[in-house]
């Protein structure tokens, strides 16, 4: 039979593009591997088409539980720094918020305070390290803590993190003068 169709292919040889597909497509492991002209083509023939809600569903299904690796993240990162977004696109991006206008429980709030570890804390300050705030941002954070009154509750935990940061910093200066 692979012999017939051989045959058949070679002798209608002039007819590849008109009639038969992926002909031309080599495989490897059983999966087409496609080249950018071609990749190409098939983006501009998908390109204006709409998908139906269920197909959408379904696509989002297939793709729950997928963990990228960290290379595929970067690359990913890469391809979408100095993108700019229209104006429109960030008020959907605005209207679509998750917590946009909802009121959270106290037993919510609650489960995403225990969230917070000191772990993801420290974390999530390595991150902002060496990040320059425009005086803009910085006056508005300024005016986003001004006015407020703090319980004595909170004044007592930043007198103790004040004083236990001040205690590390002398035991660090003690340690590098003896050096």
């Amino acid at each position: 039979m692979v012999e017939l169709e051989r045959k058949l292919l070679i002798t209608r040889k002039g007819q590849f593009g008109k009639r038969y597909y992926n002909l031309s497509v080599s495989r490897k492991n059983g999966f087409p591997e496609w080249t950018d002209a071609m990749k190409k083509k098939m983006s501009i023939a998908r390109k204006g088409i709409k998908l139906s809600e269920e197909t959408k569903r379904k696509i989002s299904i297939g793709r729950k539980g997928i963990k990228l690796s960290e290379e595929h993240k970067q690359k990913i990162s890469i391809a979408r720094k100095g993108k700019k977004l229209s104006e429109e696109h960030k008020k959907k991006m605005s209207i679509s918020s998750a917590w946009k206008g909802k009121k959270l429980s106290k037993e919510t709030r609650r489960k995403m305070s225990r969230a917070w570890t000191d772990d993801r804390r420290r974390k999530m300050s390595i991150a902002h390290k060496g990040i320059n705030l425009s005086e803009e941002t910085k006056k508005k954070m300024s005016m986003s803590q001004t006015g407020g009154t703090k319980s004595e509750e909170t004044k007592r935990k930043i007198s103790i993190a004040r004083k236990l940061y001040e205690h590390q910093r002398k035991i660090s200066i003690s340690h590098l003068n003896r050096l």
